[in-house]
């Protein structure tokens, strides 16, 4: 299974592989977390008439190497499968896309939504969608005789809402969305109608833009300077989802869990809270800049426990050679 890579061709049906392919590679990323070799390569299915060469790195100076040396080389993405192509529009989103004008749009306009400098544009939008939480928590409280339900569901649903307004949204549509990626499309792209025509009326008014949607509305594609098709704009509606609200809500949990088990960093946060705060009175974005105490606990939460121990794959732009194994540029 540990070899150096060969010129051996792997002959298949490619046919055969389109689940098998998706198994296998399950597999291999079990093998890459349990081992601690600092470099793994083997061959790693892939519904074609040859399987491409995986490599699996899982000691931090080769991923440093590898992704911030040459980070520009390991810039792109490796094809995807039929199934993949399907659920992803042919590849039109962030974290699919291969490198190119392409993955450079995408990739400016997310980090134009995202970066820390900008984030007071969208202020407005975060605490619509935290009153809906609390609303949802408050009234799960009330209707509930246990003392303790899950949250985690409530999470999703104001991080849906937040996507793009979706003042008329449901839980039922939320769990939807997250949970069957045919009948999403179902869900969002009504929606995403919605916030269309709510868009020209903002125009139309000069008023601030504050939501992700409303930042893929105004985008056009390299090819043409055509708008994104509305399943295009479902995948990437779906890719915000999935991507943004796992590894928030999943971190969340991990945090209050640390916090329920451990009283002392409770009582430390109860104390910067007071600090930067008056009594009664709800914490303020412009007091997080002043709470130390808290950063470094969400901090320590994403170093402990990381919600995902594997980045997206990535695929060389062009023929290199990496820790004495060459690795080649794959053909779209």
């Amino acid at each position: 299974m540990l070899k150096p890579p060969t010129r051996t061709s792997y002959h298949t049906n490619p046919r055969h592989l389109l689940l098998a392919s998706q198994i296998f590679q399950q597999f291999l990323l079990h093998r890459a977390s349990s081992s601690s070799t600092a470099c793994q390569i083997w061959p790693c299915s892939h519904p074609s008439h040859r399987f491409p060469t995986c490599h699996f790195h899982n000691h931090h100076e080769a991923a440093h190497r590898a992704l911030v040396q040459s980070g520009s080389v390991f810039a792109s993405r490796p094809p995807a499968l039929e199934t993949s192509r399907i659920l992803f529009s042919n590849q039109h989103t962030l974290t699919t896309a291969p490198y190119g004008s392409l993955w450079r749009l995408l990739r400016r306009n997310f980090i134009s939504v995202t970066h820390p400098s900008r984030l007071h544009l969208y202020s407005h939008g975060r605490k619509w969608a935290l009153e809906i939480l609390k609303k949802k928590l408050v009234e799960e409280a009330e209707s509930s005789d246990e003392k303790a339900f899950p949250v985690i569901g409530h999470f999703q649903h104001a991080m849906f809402c937040l996507l793009a307004y979706m003042e008329d949204c449901v839980q039922e549509d939320v769990e939807t969305a997250f949970t069957d990626s045919w009948r999403s499309r179902n869900v969002l792209l009504p929606l995403i109608k919605a916030r269309r025509e709510k868009h020209k009326n903002i125009i139309n008014k000069e008023e601030p833009i504050f939501s992700y949607v409303d930042s893929l509305l105004d985008l056009r594609l390299p090819d043409g300077e055509r708008e994104f098709l509305d399943g295009e704009l479902v995948s990437l509606c779906s890719e915000f989802i999935n991507g943004g609200t796992d590894t928030s809500t999943t971190t969340l949990q991990w945090v209050m869990a640390n916090i329920v088990k451990q009283e002392n960093i409770q009582n430390k946060l109860l104390k910067e809270i007071n600090t930067v705060t008056e009594a009664g009175s709800e914490i303020q974005e412009k007091d997080l800049k002043r709470m130390p105490y808290l950063k470094a606990v969400v901090l320590e939460t994403l170093r402990r426990h990381p919600p995902g121990h594997f980045i997206l794959p990535r695929a060389v732009t062009e023929d290199m050679k990496f820790d004495g194994y060459d690795i080649q540029r794959m053909q779209w």
